[in-house]
């Protein structure tokens, strides 16, 4: 598609491969208006961030649109895109309000809408997206030929699906049959990914349940870094890299990924993986949950740094009919496994997490 395709935005956020796809540099070499028209309406794809589309408007004038594909539409707001969807003849918008937000720095009395009318039409919420408020009416009203939804997914094993699709998306997501091609590891056993041998091997993370939790002591304050759990970052990570086996041919830099909620933690359990496991850290991507969305790794350890209960209001992203959004994406995030690290007995004070640690294969420290 690319000799039909524009790039409407700066080259600073596109590949250098891509770069000639550019709307600057296309027109670049053409001296007249008339030559620039041409260009402009003999296109059938036009690729821009909302934000690069806005600032080239005037498109509006020189070329009819049919259709708009929104990606990621949920984590835009609504003022953001009902102005600009009347432009086009037909829209399809593409998101997963059971996922972050749009990032709203207002407080939520701010966001509030108290008028009835807006009520009636789902308007309930300034930092809800145009996404979610028009899929709840067309679920509501059962609108089938309105929308669709995603029954089945191809990232994470089955036992992580299982509770992700239990708990965020009412048991509607399933995974790949394991008959079509690829789609094998999703229903397969540990042993496919990992090998490893000693007298540990029963208690080892690499040899147990692909979801776990692994107890960690609270430091008692509402602080941002949790040291036990760094270094069971650190002694998992070596356990991962040195347990790949041969034949699962996995890549060094999609096997191993740490999310955190605090950007102390994060800087610490850097500074202990660049001193401790210096050939392999630059493989491991230490980042928040916000940062993770749209990504994956193979494992996801996910250090979530509870040392007082005062911390779960910031830990948890849940909307209006309880959905924890920030823990759906962290676990959202792993293709074959994700340990979770933290203090149980702070955790259990919330649902979900409670609901998440007893249907876990809990460990009270990590053993090789």
């Amino acid at each position: 598609f690319a000799e039909n395709s524009i790039r409407i935005g700066s080259r600073y956020g596109v590949h250098p491969d891509h770069h000639d796809l550019l709307l600057d540099r296309q027109i670049s070499t053409l001296k007249t208006r008339k030559e620039v028209y041409r260009l402009l309406t003999e296109k059938k794809i036009f690729v821009s961030t909302i934000s690069s589309f806005y600032g080239k408007i005037d498109l509006l004038k020189l070329v009819r649109f049919d259709t708009a594909v929104i990606d990621e539409a949920s984590q835009i707001l609504e003022p953001n895109l009902v102005g600009l969807l009347s432009k086009f003849n037909r829209t399809v918008l593409i998101g997963d309000h059971c996922q972050l937000p749009a990032i709203v720095t207002q407080h939520p009395s701010e966001c509030s809408v108290k008028d009835e009318k807006l009520k009636s039409i789902g308007l309930h919420d300034l930092s809800d997206s145009l996404f979610e408020r028009l899929f709840k009416i067309a679920v509501k009203n059962e609108w089938d030929h309105a929308f669709d939804r995603l029954t089945q997914q191809g990232r994470m094993h089955r036992q992580i699906n299982d509770f992700v699709s239990l708990r965020f998306y009412g048991g509607k997501l399933s995974c790949l049959d394991a008959g079509i091609p690829g789609a094998q590891r999703l229903h397969q056993s540990l042993s496919n990914y990992y090998s490893i041998e000693g007298e540990g091997k029963s208690n080892s993370p690499l040899s147990s349940g692909r979801i776990q939790f692994i107890d960690h002591p609270a430091a008692g304050l509402p602080v941002k870094t949790n040291a036990w759990e760094a270094q069971s970052v650190l002694e998992l990570s070596k356990a991962y890299f040195k347990g790949r086996t041969r034949e699962a041919k996995i890549p060094l830099d999609r096997l191993v990924g740490v999310i955190c909620p605090y950007r102390a933690q994060i800087a610490l359990i850097k500074s202990i993986l660049e001193e401790k496991l210096p050939e392999f850290c630059e493989y491991i991507t230490v980042d928040t949950v916000e940062r993770y969305q749209g990504g994956a790794r193979d494992v996801v350890l996910l250090s979530l740094c509870t040392n007082h209960p005062s911390q779960l209001r910031t830990l948890v992203n849940a909307n209006r009919t309880g959905l924890d959004r920030k823990l759906n994406v962290a676990l959202t995030r792993a293709r074959e496994q994700i340990v979770i690290l933290g203090n149980r007995e702070i955790l259990s004070q919330n649902e979900t997490y409670r609901d998440l640690i007893e249907k876990t294969e809990v460990k009270e420290s990590f053993s090789t």
